[in-house]
Formats: structure tokens, C-alpha cells, sequence
């Protein structure tokens, strides 16, 4: 099922202004959408910019006057409570960025999508140019080999994508227009957090777009989109008080992927190939980053639930159930699954989904401990399967598992 937008009518620009930038967060993120809001437009006073929550909609959220926000259910995305329960805060957060960008592109002729964790720190001129001629402009993760095994490496962005989606730019062209409609679809129907299975979220999609679509500029400056994952080919310095990154071009966006507030040393907690010890050059703009963060009331939004995360009684939404949400047994209705009395609250309550609310750990390649007696049992268990099975057997049934990791496969197992 395609989601239906408007045409769009370009002919006129509400505003008076002829480009906006824009992020995507939830209620417990506003603090980075503030910190990027303020330094795109002290870089573009005559710009504009807006910010979409992706959270419930609550009118006592009180924002500073003249901050521009859109609540994702005025998105008028057809039976929007579907995509709320079968998609977790970010993959919500990530799918519905075509469908904000296409709504932007009925005011005004250039938009840049950039994530909440970036700031700017210069006017983004090479990128607003470029789409004077190109419809879409994307930036590459990496643009040179990396050499090292430390994480991420080049197997990372074959995985999860060879672009990184917290930035596009795009104009209102036909054929921006045409990608947009064409990513938006694939984005709410099939937006999931899957590496194994071949989808992750919204920024897998892209790599097909130069493929299929005209127009497509991929900007490899230095400056653009700068983050741990480039780290390796960039560093960081300063030329007449102006940061410049291998002393030849300049900073324009930061990416603080992975950020963690409290840890003064640290760079990402997605990457284990430098920190700022290693890195001095980058001491000075992560120090004041965080600061900006606290400035701006993160200690106080990031208290702030996930609106999403529960039914309407207060229990929580595992993720297993969201992935059981597509079942055959639970065709999306206008009905709201969200509510006690819904087929699909009934279903979680007689199999046990409910979540607990504190969570289990989350395990990663970065942080996996292989000495955890969980994981030394499960080995112990392959390990039999492989003696019971043989060679040739074990290897299919580790095919099997590839398929059978993903929840949406085992629809006969909760039946």
C-alpha cells in the first residue's frame, strides 16, 4: 500500500523564502533539533526551518515562539497508527522523513533534510548551489579506503548502506519529486531495522537512487558530513579562527552520531577506532557541543517517555509484537491498535509481548562480551547441532536462521 500525498503546487513559496532546512526527533531529542535549528540559521538568516516530532501529539510541548514544528499525525499519512505500532522510535523517525520532505517541497523550491545530532558551521552554499543544477544531492559515508579493522569498516556500509541519510538535499523538481514518492513508499512499507535481512530503515533504499533516478549529485567534500565513520580521512583544524578539515576545506556540518553526553572522552559509542585522546583535534568542538546540549534542556527532554512506546494503559510495546503487528491475523484497519480493546492488544496479552519496561541490555559488535555464560551456552548448543547434523546440514540450517531472524518470518510460530 502506497501512501497518497497531494500535488504539489510549487508556483508560489508561502513564506517569502525560497529554502528551508528541517530534522525529524521525538520529544526526548528536541534539545539536538534546537542545537541544529540554531546554527543552520545563524548560517542562513534568510533560510528557513522546521521540525517534525514524531511522538504524540501534545499541545502543552512548549517550544520558544518562532520555532517552526509539525506533529507527525498532521502528516495525513493514511492509517498512521499502523506504521506507530509496527515501527520502533527509529525506524518511525527515519521512514517518514520522504513524506516531511515532500510536504516542505509544496513551500519552498530547496530542502535539506540533516539529522538532530549535526550542527552547522557555515552556510551550506555548496550544497543549496548544487541543487541548482541537480535534483537531489547525497553524501557518501567514506570517500577513501579504510586500511584498519577497527569498526566501523568498509562491510559496515555495504550493510547498512554506502550513504549516510542524515543529510539530503533536494529540490522541487520532477524527477526529486518522482524519488521522494518512490522512497516514501518503501520506506513505510518495508523501513525496518533488518541488516541481516537487507533493510535498514530509510538509508539502505538510497543506494539504488543514482541507479534509477536522473539528477543525483554525490557531494564528497570533506566538510560535508564529517563523523566518526570518516574520521580516518579528515581531521580537523582551524584557519583564520574557521575550522577546516585537512587544512583545505571548510567545516560545514558535524555529524555527532552516537554521541554519549556524559563521556567527555568519548566520540561514539558506534565506533571503537579513536577517541578524543587520540583525537585532540576534535576536543574543542565536541566540548562545546555537549554544552550546547545542556543548554538547550536535554537533561530535561530527555526525561520525556516516547509517546509510541505503549498501549493506552501504560504497557510496553515489545519489538517483538511490533514485527507480529504485519501477521496476516492483523490487517491494518483504521481501528487504533494502540487502545486496550483493540484485536492486537488482546493478541499480546494471551502470547505474554508485553515488554518490561527497563529493557534487556542491548548488544552490539562493539560492546558484545563473549565470556557472558548466555552466549557460551548458546555456543555450546551450536556446537551440538553441528555434531547431531553433519557439515552439510548445519550449514543449511544456518541459512535457515539468516531467514528465521527476522520476526516478520516466524508469523507460524505465534500463530
Amino acid at each position: 500500500m502506497e501512501s497518497k500525498v497531494m500535488d504539489l503546487d510549487r508556483s508560489k513559496n508561502c513564506d517569502g523564502r525560497n529554502y528551508s532546512g528541517c530534522t525529524i526527533v521525538s520529544k526526548n531529542y528536541f534539545a539536538y533539533a534546537l542545537t541544529l535549528r540554531n546554527s543552520f540559521l545563524k548560517n542562513h538568516p534568510d533560510g528557513a526551518f522546521h521540525i517534525l516530532i514524531v511522538d504524540t501529539k501534545d499541545e502543552t510541548f512548549k517550544v520558544d515562539d518562532g520555532v517552526a514544528i509539525t506533529w507527525v499525525e498532521d502528516l495525513n499519512i493514511p492509517n498512521f497508527t499502523s506504521y506507530a505500532i509496527r515501527y520502533d522510535i527509529l525506524e518511525l523517525n527515519t521512514n517518514v522523513k520522504p513524506t516531511f520532505l515532500l510536504m516542505l517541497l509544496e513551500k519552498y523550491k530547496k530542502v535539506t533534510y540533516i539529522d538532530p545530532d549535526i550542527k552547522i558551521f557555515c552556510p551550506l552554499d555548496i550544497i543549496f548551489d548544487r541543487l541548482n543544477d541537480h535534483s537531489i544531492v547525497l553524501t557518501p559515508h567514506i570517500v577513501s579506503p579504510i586500511i584498519d579493522s577497527m569498526k566501523p569498516g568498509e562491510v559496515d556500509f555495504l550493510i547498512n548502506g554506502q550513504f549516510n541519510l542524515g543529510f539530503i538535499g533536494v529540490n522541487d523538481s520532477e524527477q526529486a519529486i518522482e524519488m521522494l514518492r518512490w522512497w516514501q513508499a518503501r520506506c513505510l512499507e518495508q523501513g525496518y531495522n533488518e541488516p541481516a535481512q537487507g533493510l535498514f530503515v530509510d538509508q539502505k533504499w538510497i543506494n539504488l537512487v543514482p541507479c534509477i533516478f536522473s539528477g543525483v549529485y554525490i557531494e564528497k567534500s570533506l566538510g560535508c558530513n564529517m563523523a566518526y565513520w570518516n574520521l580516518h580521512e579528515r581531521l580537523l583544524g582551524q584557519k583564520d579562527n574557521e575550522w577546516v578539515v585537512n587544512a583545505t576545506e571548510p567545516l560545514y556540518f558535524f555529524h555527532f552520531s552516537g554521541l554519549l553526553l556524559n563521556e567527555e572522552n568519548d566520540i561514539s559509542k558506534y565506533q571503537n577506532r579513536f577517541d578524543l585522546v587520540q583525537r585532540p583535534d576534535l576536543k574543542i568542538i565536541f566540548a562545546a557541543y555537549r554544552q550546547e546540549l545542556r543548554d538547550n534542556g536535554h537533561l530535561k527532554f530527555q526525561k520525556i517517555k516516547y509517546g509510541f512506546a505503549t498501549f493506552s494503559d501504560g504497557k510496553y510495546i515489545s519489538s517483538v509484537s511490533r514485527r507480529l503487528y504485519r501477521i496476516s491475523e492483523f490487517p491494518i484497519t483504521r481501528d487504533n491498535p494502540f487502545l486496550v480493546g483493540s484485536e492486537f492488544y488482546k493478541f499480546c496479552k494471551s502470547n505474554n509481548l508485553f515488554a518490561n519496561p527497563s529493557g534487556a541490555k542491548s548488544y552490539n559488535s562493539y560492546n558484545t562480551n563473549h565470556n557472558d555464560i548466555r552466549l557460551k551456552i548458546i555456543r555450546y548448543g551450536m556446537k551440538i547441532a553441528f555434531l547431531l547434523l553433519g557439515v552439510e546440514k548445519y550449514q543449511l540450517l544456518l541459512k535457515y536462521m539468516i531467514y528465521i531472524a527476522s520476526i516478520r518470518n516466524q508469523r507460524d510460530i505465534f500463530k
